[in-house]
């Protein structure tokens, strides 16, 4: 149950105060960063000699992933030339569950899963930002952790059951939200703005395997003899008890811009630019297989099993709600001839890779050879890009 966070909250931050040489400037940077690695393994074996042994192995390994990755900027007045939120979540989490077992009979499961519920957020509320020159803000979030479950079984006997699961499930929220009316009754203001972006970027990535491999062979003086019986799970769900969501949000400002610097280079382009993107480009890998192997002239056979079943149910968003842009510009020509002729995007990009695999393979003789995989995707995503109850000139 990790939090870590950055805060900047109630500061006022003037960092253009004339000199009879020069001007001081500042840049502000608020950072909140995770990288944790954390490796879980569960094992179990047993071997036992005997015709009448009977041995069983099991094995369990769970993450419980809760908190989040925040960096905050809140109530504050800054006179600086480059203001940069962000909030990053590179935590790799990687769980492993496994069994060996070796006897006349046998049973084992392993169980490996990860469950998450995380948010990686990037806020600027109820803050006034300016600077003579021009002042660029930057609201970022970016999560690229990785989960990996990995539920394993090995076993060889004249009879034996087992069983793997791999699973991971929950919520990985990410937020980058710019809102100058969180908690005020009046709208702050974004002055002499040259650059502004709001960001939330999803290249998470989940993997969950599972996989049993069985050998059975047959004798005579058993009555059972020869029979192999396996099955392998592997789940991966995000959203499991509400909407997973990612999110980009420039909410109740007052926004006035200015053309940049001008530059050597005659084709540069000075507009402004206000950009207000989500995206989503995460990835799932979930794989489950059984292999089953019966050997001996008196064998009686294998079933064998392997499931996969993958649930995505996710909100991609990108918003501009209630925001004034150059409002006097469009109102006069003075204004308009200083203002930046702002270009505007609003963006959601939506690009999920889900990759299912499931795969069953019996070698024997016998009675009955039975095997069978199945694989079940469950996706409900929105995407949406909007803007509304905005004054805009751009």
């Amino acid at each position: 149950n990790n939090n870590y966070g950055a805060l900047v909250d109630g500061v006022t931050l003037n960092a253009d105060t004339k000199t009879a040489n020069s001007a001081v400037d500042a840049d502000v940077n608020v950072l909140a960063e995770s990288s944790n690695l954390a490796v879980a393994v569960a094992a179990g074996v047993a071997v036992i000699e005997g015709d009448k042994a009977f041995e069983a192995t099991g094995s369990i390994s769970v993450n419980n992933v809760e908190g989040g990755v925040t960096s905050k900027v809140n109530n504050s007045d800054f006179n600086a030339a480059n203001t940069s939120i962000n909030a990053l979540n590179k935590d790799k989490f990687v769980n492993v569950a496994g069994g060996i077992t070796l006897s006349s009979k046998s049973a084992g499961i392993s169980y490996a899963m990860n469950k998450m519920s995380t948010t990686t957020g990037a806020y600027l509320y109820d803050t006034q930002i300016k600077h003579e020159a021009g002042a660029a803000v930057a609201v970022n979030a970016s999560n690229t952790a990785k989960f990996v479950a990995v539920g394993a079984g090995i076993g060889a006997s004249n009879i034996g059951i087992n069983g793997s699961l791999g699973i991971n499930f929950g919520t990985n929220n990410v937020e980058a939200i710019a809102d100058g009316k969180k908690k005020v009754t009046q709208a702050k203001k974004l002055n002499n703005i040259t650059d502004l972006t709001v960001n939330s970027n999803d290249s998470s990535r989940l993997t969950a395997v599972a996989g049993v491999f069985y050998i059975a062979s047959s004798d005579p003086s058993k009555m059972f003899s020869g029979v192999a019986i396996g099955g392998a799970f592997a789940w991966n769900e995000l959203g499991h008890d509400k909407q997973q969501h990612n999110k980009a949000e420039l909410n109740n400002y007052i926004i006035s811009t200015q053309a940049k610097p001008e530059s050597t280079d005659a084709t540069k382009d000075r507009s402004a630019k206000i950009d207000v993107e989500a995206t989503d480009d995460a990835s799932f890998y979930t794989v489950g297989a059984g292999v089953a192997i019966v050997a001996g002239k008196d064998a009686k056979g294998a079933i064998e099993g392997a499931g996969v079943y993958a649930k995505l149910h996710k909100d991609t968003e990108a918003v501009i709600s209630s925001i004034e842009l150059d409002k006097k510009a469009a109102n006069s020509k003075a204004d308009a001839d200083t203002s930046g002729a702002a270009k505007v995007k609003v963006s959601a990009n939506e690009g999920n890779s889900i990759t299912d695999v499931a795969a069953v393979l019996d070698l024997g003789k016998g009675w009955t050879v039975i095997g069978g995989a199945a694989s079940v995707t469950d996706t409900e995503t929105q995407t949406k890009a909007h803007v509304e109850n905005s004054t805009i000139n751009a």
